[in-house]
Protein backbone atom coordinates (compact mmCIF):
# COMPACT_ATOMS: atom_id res chain seq x y z
CA UNK A 1 0.00 0.00 0.00
CA UNK A 2 2.70 2.45 0.97
CA UNK A 3 4.79 1.48 -2.08
CA UNK A 4 1.93 2.06 -4.54
CA UNK A 5 1.10 5.37 -2.88
CA UNK A 6 4.73 6.48 -3.19
CA UNK A 7 4.86 5.50 -6.88
CA UNK A 8 1.67 7.46 -7.57
CA UNK A 9 3.01 10.48 -5.68
CA UNK A 10 6.31 10.26 -7.58
CA UNK A 11 4.53 10.21 -10.97
CA UNK A 12 2.51 13.27 -9.99
CA UNK A 13 5.68 15.04 -8.85
CA UNK A 14 7.37 14.27 -12.18
CA UNK A 15 4.42 15.73 -14.11
CA UNK A 16 4.40 18.92 -12.03
CA UNK A 17 8.18 19.28 -12.33
CA UNK A 18 8.05 18.80 -16.12
CA UNK A 19 5.30 21.43 -16.40
CA UNK A 20 7.34 23.83 -14.25
CA UNK A 21 10.47 23.35 -16.32
CA UNK A 22 8.52 23.85 -19.56
CA UNK A 23 7.01 27.05 -18.15
CA UNK A 24 10.46 28.33 -17.17
CA UNK A 25 11.86 27.56 -20.63
CA UNK A 26 8.98 29.36 -22.34
CA UNK A 27 9.39 32.36 -20.04
CA UNK A 28 13.15 32.36 -20.70
CA UNK A 29 12.53 32.61 -24.45
CA UNK A 30 10.14 35.51 -23.85
CA UNK A 31 12.28 37.28 -21.23
CA UNK A 32 15.54 35.75 -19.88
CA UNK A 33 15.38 37.56 -16.52
CA UNK A 34 11.83 36.35 -15.91
CA UNK A 35 12.78 32.79 -16.91
CA UNK A 36 15.69 32.69 -14.48
CA UNK A 37 13.57 34.17 -11.68
CA UNK A 38 10.85 31.54 -12.24
CA UNK A 39 13.46 28.76 -12.27
CA UNK A 40 14.83 30.00 -8.94
CA UNK A 41 11.32 30.06 -7.46
CA UNK A 42 10.69 26.52 -8.76
CA UNK A 43 13.94 25.31 -7.14
CA UNK A 44 13.09 27.03 -3.83
CA UNK A 45 9.61 25.50 -3.89
CA UNK A 46 11.09 22.04 -4.45
CA UNK A 47 13.53 22.47 -1.55
CA UNK A 48 10.96 23.81 0.93
CA UNK A 49 8.26 21.40 -0.29
CA UNK A 50 10.60 18.45 0.22
CA UNK A 51 11.59 19.68 3.68
CA UNK A 52 7.93 20.14 4.65
CA UNK A 53 7.02 16.66 3.37
CA UNK A 54 9.94 15.13 5.26
CA UNK A 55 8.94 16.94 8.48
CA UNK A 56 5.33 15.83 8.01
CA UNK A 57 6.35 12.17 7.59
CA UNK A 58 8.63 12.42 10.64
CA UNK A 59 5.74 13.75 12.73
CA UNK A 60 3.33 11.08 11.44
CA UNK A 61 5.86 8.22 11.90
CA UNK A 62 8.12 8.98 14.87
Amino acid sequence: MVRADFADSHKQFQKVLLAGVAMCMAAYLFNPTLGIALAMMLAAGMIFGGAAKMAQSRIANP
